[in-house]
């Protein structure tokens, strides 16, 4: 199971895996450490069906929501690693660079895949998980209607799983 905890500004992003308790309950600790309007959703296969629920979460405190990020080819991720954004004809595929030097060939398998990408659209938040295909960070993507959107890729790197998160302008 996948549990996302998104604000609904972009501002805080969390990508979970929830434990399976032996009475068939699921459980995962969250932190919300500021106000604001959160969406969850849990993203499971049942019966070898895909299925996603999700949720709003209000937690109290000071909220300040920040503007979306303009749209850039290359962010640092959480790690600090370059990554740089590459789209076309509904494939988004990213590029690692460690001091410069590409080490996508170096990335380790994070839960069965090369990577994860999570969209987010703005305003409703309409979402979106997917897994890397194959042995590269790379992901067929159907964007459901034009809009802005949050694109958050995480993938593991030298023990670490990094996120990095862009800002796509999609037009239909």
């Amino acid at each position: 199971m996948h549990f996302i905890v998104v604000r609904r500004d972009f501002a805080d992003f969390q990508h979970l895996h929830p434990r399976m308790r032996d009475d068939g309950t699921w459980t995962q600790r969250v932190t919300l450490a500021h106000g604001g309007s959160y969406r969850v959703f849990a993203d499971f296969e049942r019966g070898g069906e895909q299925h996603t629920v999700g949720t709003d979460v209000q937690v109290v405190g000071d909220f300040r929501g920040k503007a979306l990020p303009a749209e850039r080819r290359i962010v640092r991720s959480d790690g600090g690693l370059e990554v740089t954004l590459r789209a076309r004809d509904g494939r988004i595929g990213f590029e690692i660079r460690d001091e410069g030097v590409v080490v996508n060939d170096r990335l380790d398998p994070y839960l069965g895949a090369k990577g994860h990408l999570v969209a987010l659209r703005q305003g409703d938040l309409a979402y979106l998980h997917t897994h890397a295909q194959g042995g590269k960070l790379a992901f067929e993507t159907t964007y459901p209607t034009a809009g802005a959107y949050r694109l958050f890729v995480q993938f593991s790197y030298e023990g670490r799983i990094h996120t990095a998160a862009f800002t796509q302008q999609v037009s239909r």
